[in-house]
């Protein structure tokens, strides 16, 4: 049975294939709310992993990302636009924790908005 310890605490993950969504899939599944951001060229590289449900591969289908991702709120969003790198500095802006890892190099604009509050 697990305990509902982190209700009430918000996290934005920002990561991608395994690392970051386990750990906020832990943390989900301790009550947190989790809001998963997927870029939306080409999404988590987990959906595009086997094991697939009923053997037909698709975005929707991969046993890994349903395993990684349940119990989490999604967007789509790409940070490197003025409109989603507004609405990542807000939802930044209203969360406990933030998960992620990405490169440092994707992470510059983020960065930004982390230390300074510009978006720009």
């Amino acid at each position: 049975m697990f305990y509902k310890v982190l209700n009430g605490v918000k996290i934005i993950e920002y990561g991608n294939f395994i690392s970051a969504p386990f750990c906020a899939k832990i943390l989900a599944d301790l009550g947190a709310e989790v809001i998963k951001i997927e870029d939306p060229c080409c999404g988590d590289e987990s959906r595009l992993q086997a094991p697939f449900m009923q053997d037909i591969p698709g975005l929707e289908n991969s046993g890994l990302f349903q395993y990684l991702n349940m119990n989490k709120l999604g967007v789509t969003l790409n940070p490197e636009t003025a409109t989603g790198m507004k609405i990542l500095g807000e939802l930044l802006k209203s969360a406990d924790v933030f998960v992620e890892n990405n490169s440092p190099k994707k992470n510059e604009k983020i960065e930004t908005i982390l230390y300074t509050g510009k978006e720009n």
